[in-house]
């Protein structure tokens, strides 16, 4: 069983109303021992979050959920920066507050957000794909985080072959590899319709062959009901593989011993 979803987004996004505490409760009703919620930093005056998000007021009401639910979960702190490579000043200084995990994520690019329909009135799915992953890779040379998130996202968009793996993405796979930055199995788009988790399995196996062995899990969940959604639906054999960030320092979900309720800072 998977017991950590390490990228869900409470009432501290822009996009979720979801109470923190409230994540927790559901996150122990579904078998889980980890929780970290990756609040959205927007950078890009365009999105919609951009200003929304206060990380002392998050960190206190981490650390209150940390220690309610001790014994029981581990509340972990976390957040989702979104352009890691343009905004990497921003980024070196939010390191500063020791966070257990920082997920690199592209959702611009200069002609508008990837993963909404709308882009394609600007330009082919074909031309998005290519500037989306030209990113991408700009942002993991770059580095700065500790696990890229839904490396596929723009299928959301547009039909990708499950089983192609470009050459940018292969890549993207070894400068991830190389830089020892892990890669995020993110399963939001199957509640969505969509056939399988982000990324492909393709790029999932093409990840481990060349080395890779980081594998984090998340929900993606903006609502308290889609907390480890559809974590049923990893294939098993990416288990021995999956773990958590605490304090940047990645830790096995199958080596950890939870019935310690080990800290963080002592990991």
């Amino acid at each position: 069983m998977i017991i950590c979803d390490t990228h869900l987004h409470s009432e501290h996004s822009h996009d979720s109303k979801a109470p923190l505490e409230e994540l927790c409760y559901e996150a122990i009703k579904k078998g889980l021992k980890v929780l970290c919620t990756t609040e959205h930093i927007f950078l890009e005056s365009r999105d919609a979050g951009y200003g929304y998000f206060n990380m002392e007021n998050y960190l206190k009401e981490v650390e209150r959920c940390n220690k309610k639910f001790q014994g029981k979960l581990l509340v972990l702190s976390g957040i989702e920066f979104s352009e890691p490579h343009i905004f990497y000043k921003e980024l070196k200084e939010i390191k500063k507050y020791e966070l257990d995990i920082i997920v690199g994520a592209i959702h611009w690019i200069d002609e508008g957000i990837v993963n909404v329909p709308s882009i394609l009135k600007k330009l082919k799915f074909e031309e998005v794909v290519r500037k989306y992953y030209d990113r991408v890779l700009e942002a993991v040379k770059k580095g700065g985080f500790n696990t890229f998130a839904h490396l596929d996202l723009i299928k959301r968009i547009g039909e990708i072959p499950p089983d192609q793996i470009s050459d940018k993405v292969d890549e993207i796979l070894h400068v991830l590899v190389k830089s020892d930055i892990g890669i995020e199995i993110n399963t939001s788009g199957i509640r969505r319709g969509e056939p399988s988790n982000m990324p492909s399995n393709a790029i999932l196996d093409r990840y481990i062959e060349i080395g890779g062995r980081k594998i984090t899990v998340g929900s993606d969940s903006h609502k308290l009901g889609d907390v480890a959604s559809d974590f049923n639906k990893i294939d098993k054999k990416y288990h021995q593989y999956i773990g958590f960030y605490c304090k940047g320092e990645f830790v096995n979900m199958n080596t950890w011993d939870y019935s310690k309720d080990t800290p963080c800072s002592s990991i």
